[in-house]
């Protein structure tokens, strides 16, 4: 679907094409000189669980699972992305990557956010295979003009040293990017303890992304009283505050433990406001 802000509506957008085929289909349409384009002949398979974020005029789509937690889009171990066109026609391109390009594994339940200074793609955690829970981070080196038919390529921004902090391994957090700093930003999440899966209350920065050499995480220490543990809520920046809302963790309403409470955090100050 598409929001027409303007208009203050919503749109379906429709496709045309067989997903994950090179087979008969697509959308055609004539372009200037009133040749026959033929486009999405290729679209993502039915998921959920993935992450999708804005990346210039285009999007990017990676990641979840198909029919069931136990089943995967792609081929084998590799996690999928797609990058989305919504202008002058809705397209999908599947992501091409460079030759000998590293590729992180399948998995849902992760988070990612745009580095809009440098125009690249950051993702980090989630659940893969066998309920494998990971604290992997990984960006995608693009440039602040996408092209959905050149080749890319992912580097890992996991610290190496032996000592390097790192956050839990967790799915269902949030996370946003803060320009001016050059800092990772997430929040809470479901972890494993050792015994269960636990929803968090921490925050986590990976630092110093300027040089993807040189990164580090830091735990952000809140000098006030902080929203209560949990994991897939909403978060948003706006300028130099973080916003989060609602979720699953304690306290919450139903089965679920779904909550309604919304938060601001001044990643200078290091308060929280409800």
């Amino acid at each position: 679907w598409m929001l027409d802000s303007p208009a203050k509506g919503l749109e379906l957008v429709v496709f045309e094409g067989t997903p994950m085929t090179n087979s008969a289909g697509g959308f055609i349409f004539a372009d200037e000189n009133c040749a026959a384009v033929t486009i999405n002949t290729q679209l993502p398979a039915n998921r959920a669980g993935h992450s999708a974020i804005s990346m210039g005029s285009e999007a990017l789509l990676c990641g979840g699972y198909t029919t069931n937690q136990m089943s995967w889009p792609g081929n084998g171990n590799d996690m999928e992305c797609w990058w989305f066109t919504p202008a002058p026609y809705p397209r999908f391109d599947f992501l091409k990557l460079k030759s000998g390009s590293p590729v992180p594994t399948v998995r849902w339940g992760h988070a990612m956010a745009e580095d809009p200074k440098l125009g690249h793609a950051l993702l980090f955690g989630g659940i893969s295979k066998g309920s494998t829970v990971l604290n992997d981070c990984w960006v995608l080196q693009v440039s602040n003009s996408v092209d959905p038919s050149a080749q890319y390529e992912w580097l890992s921004c996991t610290p190496t040293a032996a000592t390097a902090l790192k956050p839990m391994p967790r799915y269902g957090m949030g996370a946003v990017f803060q320009e001016s700093s050059q800092s990772f930003f997430l929040y809470g999440g479901f972890a494993w303890t050792g015994t269960r899966f636990a929803s968090m209350s921490d925050m986590w920065v990976l630092e110093d992304f300027a040089d993807i050499l040189k990164v580090k995480w830091s735990q952000v220490n809140a000098v006030s009283e902080k929203p209560t543990a949990r994991g897939f809520h909403a978060m948003w920046l706006s300028g130099y505050t973080i916003f989060i809302h609602g979720g699953q963790g304690t306290g919450g309403v139903g089965i679920s433990s779904v909550r309604s409470d919304t938060w601001s955090f001044d990643v200078f100050t290091k308060v929280w406001k409800q």
